[in-house]
């Protein structure tokens, strides 16, 4: 007999509730194997094909912003008269901040959830561009 199940059971029966795994040791996948016994265990899922292309679209966005910064070097450099060593220490610095952004922050979908922590970086990148945008160089002057 489980240590986990509480209650009196006939020998060698156990309640449907157990066999559904409501007592699988903790609340989440209690909840889950209730839902899925009622028929609730269905998600609104995309398509196959409009899932592809949300994927596809959210890796090409999320490359492009990564190695945005890297071809603006040569332009910082030449603006700002930046000496080759200065360069190299600009982008050792991002790679460096990057790299501990990444061993900080790169657990919190764990505890947060996917979901939330890509929307919530969604609204903040998009709460950066009209910030961005503002302080763009216009070319007129």
């Amino acid at each position: 007999m489980n240590g986990c199940r509480v209650g009196l059971e006939e020998p060698g029966r156990s309640s449907d509730l157990a066999d559904q795994g409501a007592f699988a040791g903790n609340a989440r996948d209690s909840l889950l194997a209730l839902r899925a016994a009622r028929g609730h265990d269905r998600r609104a899922a995309l398509p196959r094909a409009g899932g592809f292309w949300l994927v596809a679209g959210v890796l090409f966005l999320l490359f492009f912003a990564a190695a945005a910064p890297s071809p603006l070097y040569g332009v910082y450099q030449a603006q700002w008269r930046f000496s080759a060593i200065t360069l190299a220490a600009v982008f050792a610095v991002y790679a460096l901040l990057l790299l501990i952004t990444l061993l900080v922050f790169g657990s919190v979908s764990d505890y947060l959830g996917r979901r939330r922590v890509i929307l919530a970086g969604l609204a903040m990148a998009a709460g950066l561009w009209p910030h961005l945008a503002r302080r763009a160089p216009s070319k007129a002057g």
